[in-house]
C-alpha cells in the first residue's frame, strides 16, 4: 500500500476469514489421504500420533478460522505454515532423517504455501526458515558434513525466495486485476447514471414540449372563451338577453375546442411509439 491506501480485506489477493477457512478445509483430505497411505504400508506409531496431531490442528484452526478478529486470522495462517513443517520434520525424523522422502517435502511446503496464500510473506518466511533449521539440525545430526548442510540450506533458501517473489509478483498481478475491476465498475456505474441522467434530461425536454403545444394550442381559444363571457356579461347588464345567449354559445364551443386539444395530446401522449406510424 502506498500513500496511505487502505486495502480491504475483499480487496486483498492474501487469504482472509472464509478463504483462509476452505484452504484449510480443502488440505485436510489431502493430509488425511497421505496420513491414511502412511500408516497402512508403515504400521502405526509415533508417526501416527504425528499424523493425528497434524489433522486435528488444522481440524481446530478451520474451526477458528473466520470466527475471530482478522488481525488474529493472520496469526492463524501463520500457525498453520509452522505446524506443516514442523509435522513433516517430525516425520523425517521418524522415517530415515535426510534419506526419508518427507525429508524433501521440506522446501515444497512453502513454496505450496506461496502459490496457495500469495502475498502471505511472513508465513513463507517463518516457513522456510524452519524448513532450513529443521534440515539442517536433522543432518548434523546424522553427521553430515558442512558442505551438505550448506548445499541444503542454499537449496531451501533458494526454493523460499523463489516462492516468495513469486507469490508477491502473483499478489501485484492479483491487485492490479483487483483495480482495474474496481475502475470498470466505477465506469460502468458512472455510464449507467449518465444514461440516467440523459433520459430524465429527454423526459423533462419532451414535458417542455408538450407544455409548450398545449399552452399554444388552448390560448386560441381560451382568449375567445374569455372574449365571449366578457361579451355575455355585458349583454346581461345591457338586457340583451339574445346577445347573451349567442356569446354562451360560442363560449360552450370554445369549451368543447379546448377539451378536444386535450384529448388529443393525451391520446398521442399515451399512444406506444409504434401506433404513430400507422396512422
Amino acid at each position: 500500500m502506498t500513500n496511505g491506501e487502505h486495502r480491504s480485506p475483499g480487496d486483498s489477493p492474501v487469504l482472509h476469514g472464509p478463504d483462509r477457512r476452505r484452504a484449510f478445509l480443502w488440505a485436510l483430505p489431502v493430509v488425511g489421504i497421505v496420513a491414511l497411505t502412511d500408516t497402512v504400508t508403515s504400521g502405526t506409531g509415533l508417526r501416527t500420533v504425528v499424523w493425528c496431531a497434524f489433522l486435528a490442528s488444522y481440524t481446530v484452526l478451520a474451526f477458528l478460522t473466520d470466527r475471530i478478529s482478522p488481525r488474529a486470522d493472520l496469526l492463524l495462517g501463520a500457525t498453520g505454515g509452522i505446524v506443516a513443517v514442523l509435522a513433516v520434520i517430525a516425520l523425517s525424523s521418524l522415517s530415515g532423517g535426510s534419506g526419508s522422502l518427507f525429508f524433501l517435502m521440506l522446501p515444497i511446503v512453502p513454496l505450496m504455501s506461496g502459490l496457495v496464500a500469495p502475498g502471505d510473506l511472513v508465513d513463507q518466511g517463518l516457513q522456510g526458515t524452519l524448513a532450513v533449521a529443521g534440515g539442517a539440525v536433522l543432518l548434523a545430526q546424522e553427521g553430515a558434513p558442512a558442505s551438505r548442510i550448506a548445499v541444503w540450506v542454499a537449496l531451501v533458501v533458494a526454493t523460499v525466495a523463489f516462492a516468495l517473489l513469486s507469490g508477491e509478483r502473483l499478489r501485484r498481478r492479483l491487485l492490479a486485476f483487483l483495480r482495474i475491476e474496481r475502475e470498470r465498475s466505477a465506469a460502468l456505474g458512472r455510464l449507467a447514471e449518465a444514461e440516467r441522467a440523459r433520459a430524465d434530461a429527454e423526459r423533462w425536454a419532451a414535458a417542455g414540449q408538450v407544455a409548450d403545444q398545449v399552452a399554444h394550442d388552448v390560448n386560441s381559444p381560451l382568449g375567445a372563451l374569455r372574449s365571449s363571457l366578457r361579451f355575455a356579461r355585458e349583454e346581461l347588464q345591457a338586457g340583451h338577453q339574445a346577445g347573451a345567449v349567442e356569446a354562451i354559445d360560442d363560449s360552450a364551443a370554445c369549451v368543447e375546442r379546448i377539451h378536444a386539444i386535450v384529448s388529443g395530446l393525451s391520446q398521442r401522449i399515451g399512444r406506444p411509439s409504434g401506433a404513430a406510424g400507422g396512422e
